[in-house]
């Protein structure tokens, strides 16, 4: 009894050591959030190659694993280093091959807009001045506006674009200093995702280890059940989707080139890559793309806003659900929330992963509601529940 009652007053004591000490840590996050925040913003800077590297290695293994199973066939011997060097290559030459194609695009389109807008501008003036002939008070009106509209515009140029000249060429300097980092990172990042391939497999077990060191058997089977699920989760959503673009992008390539658009390609590549953004995507490409097109005719503008509603509808209704299924679990509602929330949080990262994320969250949530409801003997509301939602 005696050893008990000691037993009791020595767990009080854990237990308020371990209340003051998440108190003081509760307070310490509360009041130093600032320097927390500069610090992980520090360290992930510094670890960012390694936050590339692990991108690039999650998003080829797939390529890696089928690489290697082709090529064990072949030869026994150096098949998993030469299927990590073949889906390496692969990669690079799939990003140089976009960005090849997206850079010299861009920079026409912008050339093009410059030269163009001006002349358009006339033109359209001219056009409505026609049209305005026969009502000398809504053509005065008019004029006045245009006369307006060109006054702001040169004093924009005078004030914005000539007085701002050092803004800009230090603005230009920060953003190349950027990209030079970024392309530091990537080319970091290249070495450091064949040396996650290389060692995927011995990473796998250690964390396994690890886990299981940590954890009770029950709750580290539930944890490695959870990270296959997530793995399957995030591999079926990326690769759908990206399976689906590349079939959006080259659909949209085809019936431009047939309508005769001069930006078909560059279109075209918007359109395939904004299109990996969930429900939003479409209105992201199909924005900016409408408006390169207005540029070179409003009836091209026109056809394609059409196109466009009709390419969306198809795979919305076809290609999406037939290549994606249903891989994240999530009704239409909680898909929105998904990509609005991680969207405020991430931007257009989580926008991107958002879905994903939160079928992650939603499945442990569900897992742990279900777990609760068995053991306090709630079977039977489960098995109506999936019977009236899951039928």
């Amino acid at each position: 009894m005696f050893k008990n009652e000691n037993r009791h007053y020595l767990m009080l004591g854990i237990t308020g050591v371990c209340t003051i000490i998440v108190s003081i840590a509760f307070f310490f996050i509360v009041f130093r959030a600032q320097h927390i925040g500069d610090f992980i913003n520090f360290l992930t800077k510094i670890l960012m190659p390694f936050v590339y590297g692990g991108v690039f290695a999650y998003l080829l293994t797939p390529l890696c694993r089928y690489l290697e199973k082709i090529l064990s066939k072949i030869t026994k011997k150096g098949a998993g280093a030469l299927a990590i060097l073949l889906s390496i290559v692969i990669g690079i030459v799939l990003v140089l091959a976009i960005t090849g194609l997206i850079i010299p695009q861009t920079i026409n389109a912008v050339i093009k807009l410059s030269n163009t807008l001006p002349v358009q501008l006339r033109d359209a003036n001219r056009q409505i001045n026609a049209i305005l002939a026969s009502h000398p008070t809504l053509q005065t009106n008019w004029r006045a506006f245009w006369k307006e509209f060109e006054t702001f515009m040169n004093e924009w140029i005078n004030t914005n674009i000539i007085s701002q000249r050092e803004s800009i060429i230090a603005a230009i300097i920060e953003h190349l200093s950027i990209f030079a980092n970024t392309i530091k990172n990537s080319f970091l990042g290249v070495i450091i995702a064949a040396y996650m391939l290389s060692n995927r497999k011995q990473f796998a077990s250690q964390s396994k280890l690890i886990l299981y060191s940590i954890f009770n058997d029950r709750w580290a089977q539930f944890i490695e059940e959870e990270i296959k699920f997530t793995d399957k989760v995030f591999n079926g959503f990326f690769m759908g989707k990206l399976i689906d673009s590349t079939i959006m992008g080259i659909l949209c390539y085809i019936g431009c080139r047939l309508m005769g658009f001069e930006a078909s390609l560059l279109v075209a590549l918007i359109v395939g890559i904004t299109n990996m953004i969930p429900f939003f995507g479409p209105y992201f490409g199909a924005i900016p793309s409408a408006l390169i097109l207005l540029l070179e005719s409003p009836t091209h503008c026109l056809y394609f806003i059409i196109f466009i509603i009709v390419l969306q509808q198809i795979d919305g209704n076809i290609l999406g659900p037939m290549i994606l299924g249903d891989t994240t679990g999530l009704s239409g509602f909680w898909v929105l929330f998904s990509i609005l929330l991680f969207g405020g949080l991430w931007g257009l990262v989580g926008m991107i992963v958002g879905i994903p994320v939160f079928a992650v969250i939603y499945d442990i949530i569900r897992k742990i509601t279900y777990a609760g409801l068995s053991r306090h003997d709630k079977t039977a509301m489960i098995e109506a529940y999936n019977k009236e939602y899951h039928s």
